[in-house]
């Protein structure tokens, strides 16, 4: 029986192979051998030796295995111990450059330029981190409009900062102070928070365009912007027009800019400097003669300030803009512009709009153009009342200034006469692009002259007549010369937006009131800011009789001082619109009927700082409160 169990094949025995624990019959043991998976095997590549279990694992190492190389592109097979040695000299394998560490293939070695990785290195971070810039900022200064904080200009507008947000903007500002060239805040409301912004300047190194418009800093701020110009000298332009700077506060700017003399362009305009405050700056100003812009319109300079202003002008050779309006010059001071005029040739762009020279000072003006053969190509004399010998002489002197382009003459009562000697002298001057002559009562004759003159001048762009005329045969000439030089000559100066929706308009006899009350609504239509406040300043400055006994207009400036209550411009010109809407004797009863004491009440509360809002708001709030009590008055009568 034993020797039977021996040699029985159906008894169960255990297998052989090391490691291997299973039984099988043994009638099958050759069988379960040949596939045991703890059987030695020897590789027929590389004859190592090794279990079959693990054959898959030494198919993965097996030096004699081909295989094909890694690199994508690369189509060779070769053995796995010589792929170290493949990788060393294939052309698609990938690199780092030993100088800007950039990564590529080894076939794109030679054309390699480390000048235009490290661009393309410098971007691909710059992206990364204005994404997380912005992150930042939307999580901690909410309602803030997005900011470009890669770009060499950071630009923030109309918005209102308390001392945390502003920190945290200096920080950001401070992290990125390697490369900002360019700084705009307009109307921001710093007022405390502009200490902080302005202390950080010194670190701005690259920072050579600062922009603070509107941004209520005060003498206080002025004198940070003094303190930070004494430590930083690449800034080559400074705008801190509409900020409520007065004396004080120019003349310790005055002071800093006697050692900061790399300047290029200086802007105060809308600031009670005063008369001192102008002669302090212009003494700082004579050392600067990089200097090419210099804006002190509304600044009340007055006569003395002109005077000072134009002893400096004569230094400052490279001066090309000089903007003065709105500062009751007078004549002596346009006298002083004059002779300053003579000895610069290089001014392109003089602006002396509201400064009450009348036709004496436009007559010095233009002597001294006359005498003047330079490169002038923009003056702007609205507002002046330079009467018809003013116009007279202005006209002369175009025959010597080649180069205008640009001429403003609104608002002078240049009559019949006046619009007669400008129409000769427009026919003449062939570089002459644009004219504005509204407000100047020039009658149908004038516009027969001006259609001639229109006809002869192929080069002539705009001509500013449309709220001059109330007869519709000054209209019909105007508009067939238009039509001939097929030119829209009946602009009204709004913004391009706005004159294209009105052109189709202005071809018929529309009152001036009625063009602007449409382009009012179509601003506000838009939520166009910039336009309404356009359109409220040319409401502002109609003649009386253009304005007709109804209250639209009253109502729609209301509504846009309702629905733009962060805006200073806007809130201005919309009482200086609704002040000339209730001097019009006609236009009364819908005035005091139509409301809006309570906006005016709020834009007063508003703008605390801005003496301009002040001074317009004040008149039309004791306009409309005057003729509400006559109208009660007529009531209980």
């Amino acid at each position: 029986m034993n020797e039977h169990l021996q040699q029985c094949g159906l008894v169960n025995i255990g297998c052989e192979n090391q490691g291997c624990q299973e039984y099988v019959a043994r009638q099958n043991h050759m069988n379960h051998s040949s596939m045991c998976m703890f059987q030695k095997i020897i590789c027929d590549r590389c004859d190592n030796v090794f279990e079959r279990r693990r054959l898959r694992c030494h198919d993965k190492s097996c030096p004699k295995m081909v295989i094909a190389c890694n690199n994508d592109g690369c189509t060779e097979k070769i053995l796995r111990e010589t792929l170290a040695e493949h990788l060393t000299s294939c052309v698609y394998s990938v690199t780092n450059c030993t100088r800007c560490k950039t990564s590529f293939i080894k076939q794109h070695q030679d054309t390699h330029d480390c000048t235009v990785a490290l661009y393309i290195k410098q971007q691909q971070s710059e992206a990364q981190m204005n994404g997380i810039f912005s992150f930042l900022v939307q999580t901690a200064l909410p309602g803030i409009p997005p900011i470009d904080w890669t770009s060499s200009t950071v630009s923030i507008s109309s918005v209102g900062l308390d001392d945390r947000q502003m920190g945290t903007i200096v920080q950001f500002l401070n992290f990125r102070n390697t490369m900002m060239e360019r700084l705009l805040f307009s109307n921001v409301k710093l007022n405390s928070t502009a200490i902080s912004l302005l202390s950080n300047l010194a670190r701005w190194r690259e920072l050579k365009d600062l922009r603070l418009s509107g941004c209520e800093l005060g003498n206080d701020g002025a004198r940070a912007l003094a303190v930070a110009l004494r430590q930083h000298h690449n800034l080559r332009c400074i705008n801190i027009s509409y900020n409520s700077i007065g004396e004080d506060g120019a003349r310790e700017l005055a002071t800093a800019l006697e050692q900061h003399r790399s300047l290029q362009e200086v802007r105060l305009s809308r600031n009670p400097i005063g008369i001192n405050g102008t002669q302090a700056l212009a003494t700082a100003l004579r050392q600067h003669h990089d200097l090419q812009a210099l804006d002190l319109s509304y600044c009340f300079i007055g006569v003395d300030g002109a005077q000072a202003l134009a002893t400096t002008m004569t230094q400052l050779h490279n001066l090309r803009y000089l903007g003065l309006s709105g500062n009751s010059i007078g004549i002596e001071g346009a006298r002083a512009m004059g002779a300053a005029l003579q000895q610069h040739r290089q001014l392109q762009r003089l602006r002396l709009s509201g400064n009450a020279i009348e036709a004496e000072g436009a007559g010095v003006l233009a002597t001294a153009l006359l005498q003047h053969e330079g490169n002038l190509q923009e003056l702007y004399l609205s507002g002046n009342a330079i009467g018809v010998e003013g116009a007279r002489a202005i006209a002369t002197a175009l025959q010597q200034q080649h180069n205008l382009q640009q001429l403003d003459l609104s608002y002078n009562f240049i009559d019949v006469e006046g619009a007669q000697a400008l129409a000769m002298a427009i026919r003449q001057h062939d570089n002459l692009q644009k004219v504005d002559l509204i407000g100047n009562f020039i009658s149908a004759e004038g516009a027969r002259a001006i259609a001639s003159a229109l006809l002869a001048n192929q080069n002539l762009q705009q001509l500013h007549v449309s709220n001059d005329l109330h007869d519709g045969v000054e209209l019909q000439t105007l508009a067939a010369a238009a039509q001939t030089r097929n030119l829209q000559p009946l602009v009204i100066p709004f913004s391009a937006e706005v004159d294209v929706v009105l052109q189709e308009h202005l071809s018929i006899p529309h009152p001036a009131v009625d063009d602007a009350t449409r382009a009012l609504a179509l601003a506000l239509q838009d939520q166009n800011d910039s336009d309404v406040s356009y359109v409220c300043e040319y409401i502002s400055n109609l003649p009386p009789f253009s304005i007709n006994n109804h209250s639209r207009p009253n109502a729609l400036v209301v509504t846009a001082m309702r629905g733009f209550q962060q805006s200073a411009n806007v809130q201005q010109y919309a009482c200086r619109a609704l002040a000339n809407l209730s001097v019009n004797a006609k236009n009364k009863a819908s005035i005091a009927g139509a409301g809006g004491i309570d906006v005016i009440v709020n834009t007063m509360r508003g703008f605390q700082q801005s003496e301009d809002v002040q001074q317009h708001a004040c008149r039309t709030c004791i306009m409309k409160i005057y003729y509400i009590q006559v109208e009660i008055y007529v009531v209980l009568q």
